[in-house]
Protein backbone atom coordinates (compact mmCIF):
# COMPACT_ATOMS: atom_id res chain seq x y z
CA UNK A 1 0.00 0.00 0.00
CA UNK A 2 2.89 2.17 0.65
CA UNK A 3 4.55 1.98 -2.51
CA UNK A 4 1.17 2.37 -4.01
CA UNK A 5 0.56 5.92 -2.89
CA UNK A 6 4.07 6.59 -3.10
CA UNK A 7 4.18 6.17 -6.89
CA UNK A 8 1.07 7.85 -7.35
CA UNK A 9 1.99 10.90 -5.52
CA UNK A 10 5.15 10.88 -7.82
CA UNK A 11 2.86 10.71 -10.66
CA UNK A 12 0.42 13.47 -9.80
CA UNK A 13 3.75 16.01 -8.51
CA UNK A 14 5.03 14.63 -12.18
CA UNK A 15 1.84 15.79 -14.18
CA UNK A 16 1.47 18.84 -12.49
CA UNK A 17 5.04 19.75 -12.89
CA UNK A 18 4.47 19.34 -16.53
CA UNK A 19 1.54 20.89 -17.21
CA UNK A 20 2.70 23.81 -15.56
CA UNK A 21 5.86 24.05 -17.79
CA UNK A 22 4.02 23.78 -20.65
CA UNK A 23 1.85 26.22 -19.82
CA UNK A 24 4.26 28.62 -18.82
CA UNK A 25 6.36 28.40 -22.70
CA UNK A 26 3.17 28.64 -24.45
CA UNK A 27 2.36 32.07 -22.58
CA UNK A 28 6.10 34.05 -22.92
CA UNK A 29 6.49 36.66 -25.68
CA UNK A 30 8.10 36.22 -28.46
CA UNK A 31 11.44 37.87 -28.31
CA UNK A 32 13.20 40.18 -31.39
CA UNK A 33 15.16 37.20 -32.62
CA UNK A 34 12.37 35.13 -32.93
CA UNK A 35 10.22 38.02 -34.40
CA UNK A 36 12.94 37.93 -36.95
CA UNK A 37 13.20 34.72 -37.56
CA UNK A 38 9.63 34.08 -38.47
CA UNK A 39 10.00 37.16 -40.47
CA UNK A 40 12.92 35.53 -42.23
CA UNK A 41 11.49 32.26 -42.85
CA UNK A 42 8.09 34.22 -44.55
CA UNK A 43 10.56 36.29 -46.80
CA UNK A 44 11.97 32.49 -48.03
CA UNK A 45 9.08 30.58 -48.44
CA UNK A 46 7.64 34.00 -50.56
CA UNK A 47 11.38 33.86 -52.43
CA UNK A 48 10.59 30.09 -52.91
CA UNK A 49 7.26 30.01 -54.07
CA UNK A 50 8.12 33.01 -56.78
CA UNK A 51 11.50 30.64 -57.60
CA UNK A 52 9.24 28.03 -58.28
CA UNK A 53 6.88 30.38 -60.12
CA UNK A 54 9.87 31.90 -62.60
CA UNK A 55 11.43 27.99 -63.33
CA UNK A 56 7.66 27.12 -64.46
CA UNK A 57 7.27 29.65 -66.67
CA UNK A 58 10.64 29.23 -68.05
CA UNK A 59 9.98 25.83 -68.59
CA UNK A 60 6.94 26.22 -70.65
CA UNK A 61 9.06 28.95 -72.86
CA UNK A 62 11.61 26.52 -73.63
CA UNK A 63 8.83 23.59 -74.42
CA UNK A 64 6.89 26.48 -76.46
CA UNK A 65 10.37 26.92 -78.52
CA UNK A 66 11.30 23.45 -78.63
CA UNK A 67 7.95 22.87 -80.40
CA UNK A 68 8.09 25.75 -82.84
CA UNK A 69 11.94 24.23 -83.74
CA UNK A 70 10.26 20.55 -83.96
CA UNK A 71 7.20 22.41 -86.14
CA UNK A 72 10.00 24.09 -88.27
CA UNK A 73 11.95 21.55 -89.16
CA UNK A 74 9.02 19.36 -90.13
CA UNK A 75 8.38 21.92 -92.31
CA UNK A 76 11.66 22.74 -94.20
CA UNK A 77 12.19 17.97 -94.30
CA UNK A 78 9.77 17.96 -97.30
CA UNK A 79 12.09 21.30 -98.80
CA UNK A 80 14.72 19.44 -98.09
CA UNK A 81 14.21 16.26 -100.54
Amino acid sequence: MRVTRRVLRLAAVAMLATGLIGLTASCRKQGPLERLGDKTDRALEKAGDAAEDAADKVKDAVEDGSDKVKDAAQEAKPEAN
